[in-house]
């Protein structure tokens, strides 16, 4: 009982010092992301697709000039993936068209981040390692030349991971009322994909967001 007492005694001023420079933050933000693809040693051409993250961090000062910044998005990623020929109707071969992948993500994002501050705002950059849980997906594909839009497709569900591993780079600025701009960028360190396809989550984040005191 003696050493829970003096640890607790220890770590509880701790604690409350630390939690004084905690700071949180909203953000909402535009994802242009692409999944690029190589199948049997072949990569497919493949091209950006819009998609938004919404979500929160909490800022831990360690220093002067570096914080611990964990968050938690949901945010959806993906992209279109351009092929020579599209097989429908019990492979029967069309034109050429492209799928569109998109990927619906809870995101814990692990960031350490280094600050300096200027007149009037707060410029930082850093980054760190994300992991992403799958909470759902969607294909679509569309023949080229064809004058409907995209369609479910017809190659049934995708061997799709349950989690991303990846990792994040940002830059942006804080202005002394809380107001936040930041650009990150984001990229898968394995596939995504359980199958003999390599397939990466990648590109950019742009996002507003505010710091309450």
């Amino acid at each position: 009982m003696r050493k829970l007492l003096l640890t607790f005694a220890f770590v509880l001023p701790v604690t409350c010092a630390l939690c004084q420079h905690i700071s949180y933050g909203a953000f909402v933000g535009l994802n242009q992301t692409s999944v690029p693809m190589i199948y049997n040693g072949k990569p497919f051409a493949n091209s950006t697709q819009g998609g938004y993250s919404i979500g929160g961090v909490a800022n831990i000062k360690l220093g002067k000039f570096l914080s611990f910044q964990p968050g938690l998005y949901f945010t959806r990623k993906g992209g279109t993936t351009l092929h020579d020929t599209i097989y429908v109707n019990i492979g029967v071969p069309k034109n050429p068209g492209r799928d569109k992948l998109e990927l619906y993500y809870g995101e814990i994002p692990i960031n350490f981040i280094f600050h300096v501050q200027v007149e009037g705002a707060t410029i930082f950059t850093g980054g760190g390692p994300y992991v992403a849980a799958k909470l759902s997906s969607m294909v679509l594909f569309k023949i080229d030349n064809d004058n409907e839009g995209y369609n479910e497709t017809p190659y049934g569900p995708l061997p799709l991971k349950s989690t991303d591993l990846g990792y994040n780079v940002l830059v942006g600025i804080r202005f002394a009322k809380g107001f936040t701009v930041r650009i990150a960028y984001e990229k898968s360190l394995g596939t995504i994909y359980d199958g003999q396809s390599n397939v990466k989550n990648q590109g950019f984040n742009y996002s507003v967001g505010y710091f309450f005191k």
